[in-house]
């Protein structure tokens, strides 16, 4: 019997110079987060949080990495496995909107991390999309 050789990990695509589209560049100047609106603040706490993890589970190449690596080991694509581990912080949270404790997280942890995978959600989608 012939061992069937393991497919080739997927890869992040290279990293361009930048990633938004024309119409992010017909609003970008007029973008300046204002942290006394709770809102923008959020959107601050989000950014600041992506940055953090993406230093343990990004690469230099691309700071999402981790959900092509995560896709290979599950066979699927990095959008569907980004919504698995987005769906793993829900199901935290239905324990504690059950009032039941989550384990290791505060339940504000897991609404800012439930935020900042769907954004990678929504990054991960429009990449597909090309």
């Amino acid at each position: 019997m012939v061992a069937k050789k393991a497919p080739a990990a997927k890869k992040a695509p290279a990293r361009k110079p930048t990633y938004h589209s024309k119409e992010v560049d017909e609003i970008i100047e007029d973008i300046i987060l204002d942290p006394e609106n709770e809102f923008e603040a959020a959107v601050m706490q989000i950014v600041k949080t992506h940055r953090e993890k993406s230093k343990s589970y990004g690469s230099d190449q691309d700071d999402l990495q981790n959900f092509y690596d995560v896709a290979n080991q599950m066979s699927t694509t990095p959008l569907v496995a980004c919504e698995f581990l987005l769906n793993k912080h829900m199901a935290a949270l239905k324990k504690w909107f059950a009032g039941r404790r989550t384990h290791n997280a505060t339940s504000n942890d897991a609404f800012l991390d439930r935020a900042v995978y769907g954004i990678i959600s929504y990054v991960l989608y429009n990449r597909e999309k090309k």
